[in-house]
């Protein structure tokens, strides 16, 4: 690798840090498969996700919930939820369309509504690219 690269990579690595200042748990993550509009996936129960859950396959739609809270202490600086979910898809927060989710764009920038330590959901209808 090219010494130049080595240094730019290093540095990338020291700038994701930095950027990173506070972190907090999701309150919960399930997925079920199917998408949030099919009516036989809305009767199936919800399965708990996490860390190298897999999903895909033959049913190639999936639907994600989550939960959190944000600490009121976080209100005035930047807040993304970050939400590695290996495919591609639409997230709605609280209710309401979003943002877009894929493998080059994980993490949701969330408003200043809320930062507020109240509990609130992110749905997101998603596609396994590589089913």
């Amino acid at each position: 690798m090219d010494a130049n690269v080595r240094r730019l990579s290093a540095r990338a690595g020291e700038q994701w840090q930095s950027a990173i200042r506070q972190t907090a748990p999701l309150t919960q993550l399930v997925f079920r498969p199917g998408r949030p509009d099919d009516e036989a996936a809305v009767g199936q129960p919800w399965i708990t996700a996490g860390e190298g859950t897999r999903w895909g396959g033959k049913e190639a739609w999936a639907t994600f919930k989550a939960t959190f809270a944000v600490p009121s202490g976080w209100s005035g600086s930047p807040a993304r939820l970050f939400l590695p979910l290996g495919g591609q898809g639409m997230a709605s927060l609280d209710g309401a369309p979003w943002q877009g989710l894929d493998g080059n764009h994980r993490e949701i920038t969330l408003p200043e509504a809320v930062r507020d330590a109240a509990g609130h959901e992110v749905l997101v209808e998603e596609y396994a690219i590589d089913a």
